[in-house]
């Protein structure tokens, strides 16, 4: 009997040291998620986790602009913001940040600007594709039953 009470002492010890293993590993992933939950990041964020920041909000109203590219330009800039629809007018659209991050929208803004007028500026694909086309058949001859654009392979010499 001495010999069973000792090995059922020992699973049980075993059984404990398997609990409590268990117990700090569950401990451990709780306290990383929570923690991971109060990292504060930066970008698209609702306006209640705007507000939980305890910082005014200032809000600029943007009418016929590419927001993707917008939003794409204040998350370069590390600025925290909320984008809301107005109802009454469709396109339109308020974006709400920190009230400190004015320097970095001026900045984003500005950048945003520059980069759609001169994109804007430059020629559409389409232009460029039909120009490089004409280009091809003026420098090269037709050939009955080839393609036009297609040019004739150079005779090796």
């Amino acid at each position: 009997m001495l010999l069973s009470e000792e090995v059922q002492g020992k699973a049980l010890q075993f059984t404990y040291k398997g609990v409590a293993i268990t117990a700090k590993v569950i401990h451990d992933l709780i306290m990383r998620y929570s923690m991971r939950s109060e990292i504060q990041t930066y970008g698209k964020q609702s306006i209640k986790k705007l507000n939980r920041k305890n910082r005014a909000l200032e809000n600029i109203p943007i009418a016929g602009m590419d927001l993707r590219g917008m939003q794409r330009e204040l998350r370069r800039y590390g600025v925290d913001y909320a984008v809301t629809a107005r109802n009454a007018e469709p396109g339109t659209y308020d974006i709400y940040f920190k009230g400190g991050d004015i320097s970095q929208i001026q900045t984003a803004l500005r950048t945003y600007a520059w980069n759609s007028f001169h994109r804007s500026q430059r020629p559409m694909i389409k232009d460029r594709m039909r120009s490089a086309v004409e280009k091809a058949q003026q420098q090269t001859p037709a050939i009955p039953g080839q393609h036009p654009v297609i040019a004739r392979p150079q005779e090796v010499r």
